[in-house]
């Protein structure tokens, strides 16, 4: 008996003003006035299309990079390519999912958290990238954390982190 709404995009609801009764966050800090539960960790990892691969090999110094515009804060992927890429980027972008679908289409290698890009045809290119993890966490506003749809919400939520692993 939960209906549920789902709101895409990089732009946080406020949980203190109602604008949603849960919210999916990806922090490792998660709003202390928040009640919540971790669902899971999502690591990262260099990804590129095999058509890109073939055209420039295989290691990172070569390939077209897609990155994170500056407002999105991703401070970690920007130190990992200023460290191995000798090209500016070819493009930035402001989500993980326009990132993906760029990727595929071979316009560039990309850092992705590894759910989504594991069963997305692209090739990964090394290993989780430490220091990358980030936590995905199920949060609602306190005065909910009582209510049996949320508590329900939750418990659902946290057992499906398989599915994302």
């Amino acid at each position: 008996q939960v209906s549920v709404h789902l709101h895409t995009g990089n732009s946080r609801v406020d949980l203190e003003r109602r604008e949603a009764d849960i919210a999916l966050r990806i922090s490792n800090e998660p709003d202390d006035d928040l009640f919540g539960r971790r669902i899971t960790q999502i690591d990262y990892a260099p990804f590129a299309s095999a058509g890109l691969i073939a055209e420039h090999g295989r290691k990172i110094s070569k390939l077209p990079w897609i990155l994170y515009d500056e407002s999105a804060g991703a401070v970690g992927t920007e130190q990992w390519y200023a460290e191995r890429a000798k090209a500016p980027p070819v493009i930035r972008v402001t989500s993980a999912v326009s990132m993906l679908a760029l990727a595929q289409a071979g316009l560039g290698g990309a850092v992705l958290p590894v759910p989504l890009a594991l069963d997305s045809g692209l090739v990964r290119l090394g290993s989780r990238i430490k220091g990358f993890e980030t936590d995905l966490w199920c949060v609602c506003h306190r005065d909910l954390r009582y209510s049996d749809r949320v508590r329900s919400f939750m418990k659902l939520a946290v057992e499906m982190k398989g599915s994302l692993q």
